[in-house]
């Protein structure tokens, strides 16, 4: 096998080959890197989302009257 990758890298007969073998390679890397980034912002929004929940209103207390 290893043969095989070494003379198809070294001749022209094996571009075709190689060319896949980048591509597929390059393919799976953007995948990875899309998966990690949408987790990257799901955690963010996920973040963002607790620090308003946990927000307090200013100045407004059980006291004070609107009427």
């Amino acid at each position: 096998m290893i043969k095989n990758f070494k003379n198809a890298i070294s001749g022209e007969c094996g571009g075709p080959s190689v060319e896949t073998i980048i591509g597929i390679a390059v393919a799976l890397i953007m995948g990875v890197a899309l998966i990690a980034f949408g987790r990257a912002v799901v955690s963010w929004i996920a973040k963002s989302k607790q620090q308003v929940n946990n927000m307090e209103v200013g100045n407004l207390t059980s006291t004070t009257s609107y009427t």
